[in-house]
């Protein structure tokens, strides 16, 4: 948002609430889940390493950040220097992953994504036209924007998604003290952080979809 020059001034309308970003949902939802992953990963970090040098130590670390730099191809990453540093990266790796689950979700994908109609996502015709030359409107319907039956097929293929149970949800079935990761006894407060962390994900559905809570329809892992 900073390099975009987003500023939360110019989307927030305070006769509407005190919360920025009110004229701009999506950002709100974004930040939000963001907020929620740093926490759970946060205190999962703090558990597991009591200091810098304990993160700077760990050989297993530092050889799966070498590999994805390396065999992964993923540029930018950090040394493995401090607690920080591990942080940023799993924030920014497990936010991705859970954000991306919320596709599954019926209010999203159906009745129809709302980029197909306004958004084509792809073009009928392989001959990208001029710029630079005028283009009919009954040419760019009729040539260029996806045809009823791609939009169709489109759509089909989120409702798949949408209707279907996925793999592993990401708040377990049995509830969200369910499935736990770490050790109780040994890593308590990570599995505290998790339950909550799951809480909130069960927040974000509720706010979406207060008259059918697919609790169980946001994934784990990325499934679409």
């Amino acid at each position: 948002m900073a390099r975009l020059n987003l500023d939360p001034a110019d989307f927030t309308d305070p006769s509407i609430d005190d919360q920025p970003w009110n004229l701009y949902p999506n950002v709100q939802m974004i930040l939000r889940i963001w907020q929620m992953t740093a926490t759970y990963v946060g205190a999962v970090v703090d558990a597991g390493y009591a200091t810098d040098a304990a993160v700077a130590a760990d050989t297993a670390l530092a050889n799966w950040i070498l590999a994805a730099s390396n065999e992964g191809n993923v540029t930018g990453l950090p040394r493995m220097d401090s607690k920080a540093a591990l942080k940023a990266v799993v924030t920014s790796v497990l936010y991705r992953i859970t954000f991306h689950g919320m596709g599954r979700l019926r209010s999203i994908g159906s009745p129809e994504p709302v980029f197909a109609p306004n958004y084509p996502p792809c073009l009928q015709s392989s001959t990208i036209p001029d710029p630079q030359t005028p283009l009919p409107v009954s040419e760019l319907l009729k040539t260029y924007l996806p045809n009823t039956g791609t939009l169709g097929k489109l759509i089909s293929f989120l409702d798949i998604f949408s209707y279907t149970a996925p793999y592993v949800p990401v708040v377990p079935y049995k509830g969200p003290a369910d499935e736990l990761f770490f050790d109780q006894a040994v890593h308590p407060s990570a599995n505290q952080a998790l339950i909550e962390f799951r809480n909130q994900i069960e927040g974000v559905i509720r706010s979406l979809q207060p008259d059918w809570a697919q609790i169980g329809q946001w994934p784990r892992n990325i499934e679409l």
